[in-house]
């Protein structure tokens, strides 16, 4: 059936042929307009949080309450010298997210609250297996995707990863503060979270967050917007759950040993510049074959 051109509501972006099967809604018109800014998405995200903290302390003090009497104790470990080499109390230290940076624990809070919580509901409910199997197969669909975009877009999909990846190793860092093992688990969980949030659907608070940013970053160089498309976001949020992941390497190579550890900005940087830098020169050579050739100038007899 043919749209009109006044009517929107059926209007989708364009996405690789079947790639979205069973995962996720195509972006409506209303959704594919929505141009809010990046800082007022953000906002709108702190504000709601804000706004139910009390229900969610309330809701969820069982767990709360314990996780912070366990990190103010553990993270006084330092301290107790005759523990530090414990490898019980180095373990609950991994688990327990004691030795991360604020922004760590608050993403390691946040996992259990979105998705450890619901996932022992589900528990309840159909049984450990069936909940695990349900996860499973919406990770495995949202990545099957993912791969598609990727192959889809060729050239375009590894500017995206190597921006991506390497802002992902950037967060990775800055949430591990310095990228020992003993904080690795908040990066795994992190990445694991926002893939999870991608299999829900581009309407989860995260995906809107990147896709605003995204767009905004393209207003101010004044580039094409067309190429924000749910492939693009697909390829985007996966490239930069892998490069969380990734980051990993830096546990055992990493410039210095020292309290804060930049290893993963330097990384994540230099992989950020080549994506740019391809970007660009591509853009440019595009430019130059598409402009016209100038007519050779010819002499007039006399």
């Amino acid at each position: 059936m043919k749209q009109q051109s006044g009517s929107s509501s059926m209007r989708v972006l364009p996405v690789p042929p079947n790639a979205l099967g069973g995962v996720i809604g195509i972006l409506t018109a209303e959704e594919e307009k929505d141009d809010t800014p990046f800082f007022k998405v953000l906002l709108k995200i702190i504000t709601d949080n804000l706004k139910n903290a009390v229900n969610l302390i309330k809701q969820h003090y069982m767990w709360l309450v314990p996780l912070a009497a366990l990190w103010i104790w553990l993270g006084s470990i330092p301290m107790i010298s005759s523990l530090m080499n414990n490898p019980i109390i180095k373990f609950a230290i991994f688990i327990t997210a004691s030795w991360n940076t604020w922004v760590g624990k608050a993403f390691f809070a946040g996992f259990i609250g979105r998705e450890i919580v619901p996932f022992i509901r589900e528990i309840k409910k159909v049984g450990f297996w069936a909940a695990l199997k349900a996860r499973g197969s919406r990770l495995t669909r949202t990545y099957t995707v993912a791969i598609k975009a990727f192959v889809k877009k060729g050239k375009d999909a590894f500017i995206i990863m190597l921006c991506f990846a390497g802002a992902g190793m950037m967060l990775a860092n800055a949430i591990s503060r310095n990228n020992h093992i003993d904080k690795y688990l908040v990066v795994f969980l992190t990445a694991l979270g926002l893939s999870f949030a991608l299999s829900r659907g581009l309407t989860e608070p995260i995906i809107k967050l990147v896709r605003a940013g995204w767009r905004d970053i393209m207003h101010l160089f004044k580039k094409d917007n067309s190429k924000l498309t749910v492939a693009t976001l697909f390829i985007a949020i996966a490239s930069f759950a892998l490069g969380m992941i990734l980051s990993i390497i830096f546990a055992f190579v990493r410039v210095t040993n020292n309290f804060v550890d930049p290893t993963g900005y330097i990384v994540g940087g230099v992989l950020i510049v080549a994506g740019l830098t391809w970007y660009f020169i591509g853009a440019r050579k595009n430019q130059q074959q598409v402009q016209p050739a100038q007519p050779a100038k010819t002499t007039q007899p006399s």
